[in-house]
Parts: structure tokens; C-alpha cells; sequence
């Protein structure tokens, strides 16, 4: 399962717009949530505060209902990283599977619309939080950046434990 789409991982010049931010938001709490080692983590939110500044968006993972209200940011997208997280896909977890008889071809024929059904619902959300985020901060709307840049401004190589893309 891929979080957001990681095009810009593998191209340090690929732009990097307002729904890849919209991703790194939605899956930076499943990073957090999901045991991952600490310095995956802490990647994954150096990354995210890097993009903030970069797009000059002043989005908080953890503020309460106050804060989001006097800040201007819909108390609806407090909820979205946790709904996003819980978007399901039936081979998490699964490390190897050997089908029983009949079970491969069926796996075949609903696996592939199940993982394009997930990965439309992911870039559904990341859409709706975009468009959340604009209401706020329509700046961010015509900014971008690059991996290259924010190496730059010192973000380091992405740890090797991080399996999550």
C-alpha cells in the first residue's frame, strides 16, 4: 500500500505540489500510529515540516478543537488522517499467502479492483484535504518544491528501514 504517491522519492527535480503535501499530511499520523522505527519517523515529520514551510501552511497533526478554530482550519480535517489510515486493503499484514485450491484466481479477479478502489478513496481524501487546506492558505495553491531542495535545507536520505513506499 502506498500512503501518497511517492514519485518525487525517486526524482529529486519532480515537482512536489499541494496534493503531495495533502498525502505526506494524511500519512504522516499512520507513520506515528504504526510502531515504525523512531528515526523513520522522525524523517517522515522533518519531511512534513519542511513542506509546510515550503508551501507556508501552518497545519498542526495535533491541536485540539480550539486551536483548529481560531486558526481557521475546518475541524473536519483534524479527522481525515485518521480516516485515511483506516482505509482498508485486504493483503495488510499478510507477509506470504499460499491460496488453497480455487483461491488464486479469485484473489486475481478481485484483488486488482479492490487496490484501485483503495488507491481512488486515498486520492479522493487527498483531494478533499487539499481543497480544505486552500480555504486557508489559497497561497499554497501555485507553490511548489522539489527533494532536491529540501535536501538542501537539510533533509537527510530517507532511513532504509522505511518500507512504507
Amino acid at each position: 500500500m502506498e500512503l501518497y504517491p511517492g514519485r518525487w522519492l525517486r526524482d529529486p527535480d519532480q515537482p512536489i505540489d499541494l496534493p503531495d503535501l495533502a498525502g505526506v499530511i494524511l500519512a504522516n499520523w499512520t507513520f506515528r500510529q504504526e510502531g515504525q522505527a523512531s528515526d523513520v519517523v522522525a524523517w517522515h515529520q522533518y519531511l512534513l515540516t519542511l513542506l509546510l514551510t515550503e508551501f507556508g501552511v501552518g497545519w498542526e497533526d495535533d491541536i485540539g478543537p480550539r486551536e483548529a478554530q481560531l486558526r481557521g482550519l475546518p475541524l473536519i480535517a483534524r479527522r481525515l488522517p485518521r480516516l485515511y489510515a483506516s482505509i482498508p486493503d485486504p493483503t495488510d499484514g499478510v507477509f506470504e499467502y499460499t491460496p488453497r485450491s480455487g483461491e488464486q484466481a479469485v484473489l486475481d479477479h478481485h484483488l486488482p479492483c479492490i487496490t484501485q478502489a483503495a488507491d481512488a478513496l486515498r486520492s479522493a481524501w487527498r483531494a478533499f484535504l487539499c481543497d480544505l487546506l486552500l480555504l486557508r492558505w489559497p497561497g499554497a495553491r501555485s507553490r511548489t518544491t522539489t527533494l532536491r531542495r529540501l535536501r538542501d535545507a537539510g533533509l537527510p536520505d530517507r532511513p532504509e528501514k522505511d518500507d512504507v513506499f
